[in-house]
């Protein structure tokens, strides 16, 4: 009599609910957070831009960026003297945001303007959407927090 051994197909392990109810939280979460940063991405995208004119001393482009509204307040001429101002403007290396949220047309965006190893100062946007378009509502510089 022969007998022979053959094994049959591997038998898969299930994973338990309580691991997929955790895997689909999680990924959950994690779409929430990444639409979070896309949709606010355009106003750190802004801040950027506008902070690199000013480094490159391009204070035109800069104030390009900016509303209407901030133009009708500040003509460019008090623009400039405001930069000439607060040199950190011009002289920071880098600027790392803090936080950044919008609420229908107005956002903001806060972080610190650095010379690469320390804070120089505390920087908060305004900023305001028009016709499908972020700009620059005003800005606000403080000491950096110790």
């Amino acid at each position: 009599m022969q007998q022979s051994l053959r094994a049959g197909p591997p038998v898969k392990k299930k994973m338990a609910v309580w691991k997929k109810v955790l895997l689909w939280i999680a990924g959950f979460i994690a779409f929430v957070v990444g639409l979070a940063l896309f949709a606010t991405s355009d106003l750190q995208n802004l801040a950027d831009s506008h902070l690199a004119a000013l480094r490159s001393g391009n204070i035109e482009a800069a104030y390009g960026q900016t509303s209407p509204e901030f133009k009708q307040a500040t003509p460019l001429e008090a623009y400039k003297k405001f930069v000439d101002a607060y040199p950190v403007l011009t002289k920071h290396t880098a600027f790392s945001f803090d936080s950044r949220s919008f609420e229908n047309n107005t956002g903001q965006v806060t972080g610190h303007l650095t010379d690469g190893s320390s804070k120089l100062a505390k920087v908060e946007f305004q900023m305001i959407k028009i016709e499908d378009k972020w700009t620059i509502q005003g800005f606000n510089l403080k000491a950096p927090e110790k």
